[in-house]
């Protein structure tokens, strides 16, 4: 990518952004925001030194690289999730049009002595109010002394190369039809270095970040414990509780999707039974009354009972109007329980107004509140599945997993495996995920998108 679509990219989406109201604060931000900050200062520090040595080449070949490498092939890469998929205003969201706004200004003004034009255009389209009319007013490139990080680099530069290890595999995955897109897949890395293992482990969190399966109100549930206690424990789980909860998972998964089924056809099993019994009651009624017209004087008997009865009848509902008006509200009423509120309704004889009987209460299903198990230290960027763009990546003690993977590779600093992603597609955001078709509200989309929905994601 360009530099100018690269600032096309950074004008697009900071449209609903304004600095004076919705920055987020440096020590709020995520750890890769932060780390982009950083090589902001690298990049433009050194563009200004080949600016003074009159080294333009040195300009130009540094810019282009920061726009292709940094931005394009990297940092907007893995930031369309949160600029797409997030609620506007989550701290996700703004947190990187905080550092899409710093990159676009400063590269405007880095870029003024040379492609005046081009830097000219995008200040004045920026969709935010600048105390500034023109970028030649705005000054040089301004850099906060505070995001030198140079503790980060190390760090990002190894996720970075394991990035493009895993990229790798993804392509020839791809290009051999196992996958359409990344996200249609799971990553499965094991690396030898421990000590990379666990910073890798702390950017995998597994489970999802809120209690938003079966609950009425999501809620953000945090660990107690701290992040390394927490890995201990979720490390340490055994093979039999993975069992149990599996076992429990399936038939709590059953028992709710047969209430739903029942709650939801109530109207249907109603008039699957009528259909079904009322020829049964029928044929055995038939049988028995014939059984007993056999008897002596039993024949004349029951006509006596069925005259009279036809008598009271026509007397209680035929003769007086209102007595008519109520056998008719009861034939609605049946019509209505055995066919539904869409079937044709009688018309009563009189045209006074009739009080419509009470829609039934349908049952509310109880809230399934998911356990410590389900919860997760995470802020949703500094995220393995996010750098990767897949829908899970799962880390390995050993590599056995990945020798039986079609699509892998292996090197000294890793082994990377790929394979289908387990669970569902989200309609909303197109990863693929255990719980989608769990959430009773919305049942086709993720639990991240349903926490987007509510504005907590």
């Amino acid at each position: 990518m360009k530099p100018g679509k690269s600032q096309n990219f950074l004008l697009g989406n900071l449209h609903d952004f304004d600095p004076a109201k919705n920055a987020v604060a440096y020590e709020q931000l995520p750890e890769l925001d932060r780390y982009m900050l950083h090589r902001m200062t690298e990049v433009f520090g050194e563009v200004t030194e080949a600016f003074e040595s009159y080294q333009f080449f040195r300009f130009f070949q540094t810019v282009q690289n920061f726009c292709v490498v940094d931005l394009s092939n990297f940092y907007l890469d893995v930031a369309k999730d949160r600029l797409y998929i997030s609620h506007p205003d989550s701290v996700r969201r703004r947190s990187c049009q905080t550092v899409l706004a710093i990159a676009l200004e400063n590269l405007a003004r880095s870029i003024a002595p040379v492609l005046c034009h081009t830097a000219e255009d995008i200040w004045q389209y920026l969709p935010y109010p600048t105390p500034y009319k023109s970028v030649f007013e705005s000054g040089w490139v301004q850099l906060d002394e505070t995001w030198k990080k140079p503790e980060l680099v190390e760090k990002w530069t190894r996720l970075r190369a394991i990035r493009t290890e895993v990229n790798k595999v993804l392509e020839q995955a791809r290009a051999q039809k196992m996958i359409g897109s990344s996200l249609e897949a799971k990553v499965l890395l094991h690396v030898p270095d421990t000590q990379l293992r666990q910073q890798l482990r702390k950017l995998n969190p597994s489970g999802i970040p809120r209690l938003w399966l079966q609950t009425p109100k999501p809620e953000l549930m945090v660990r107690e414990q701290e992040p390394e206690a927490a890995l201990a424990s979720e490390t340490l789980s055994s093979d039999t509780g993975e069992q149990e909860w599996n076992v429990n998972q399936i038939l709590s998964t059953v028992l709710t999707t047969l209430r739903q089924v029942f709650s939801e056809n109530q109207r249907v099993w109603l008039t699957v039974g009528v259909v079904v019994g009322v020829p049964i009651t029928l044929k055995v009624t038939a049988t028995v009354l014939a059984s007993i017209a056999r008897l002596p004087l039993i024949g004349d008997m029951l006509q006596l009972v069925g005259v009279g009865y036809s008598a009271w009848f026509v007397n209680r509902y035929l003769l007086r109007a209102p007595n008519r008006q109520e056998l008719v509200q009861k034939a609605r009423s049946l019509k209505t329980e055995v066919l539904g509120e869409g079937s044709p309704q009688l018309e009563p004889e009189t045209t006074e107004p009739e009080a419509e009987p009470p829609a039934p209460v349908q049952p509310q299903p109880q809230p399934r509140i998911l356990g410590e198990r389900f919860t997760v230290l995470s802020n949703g960027v500094d995220e393995l599945r996010y750098l990767f763009l897949a829908s899970q990546v799962e880390v390995l003690d050993s590599p056995d997993a990945i020798e039986n993977a079609d699509y892998r590779s292996q090197s000294e600093q890793v082994w990377v495996g790929i394979v289908k992603a387990e669970g569902e597609k989200c309609d909303r955001c197109w990863n693929y995920s255990p719980f989608v078709g769990k959430i009773i509200d919305h049942s086709t989309i993720c639990e991240r998108c349903r926490a987007a929905l509510a504005g907590q994601w």
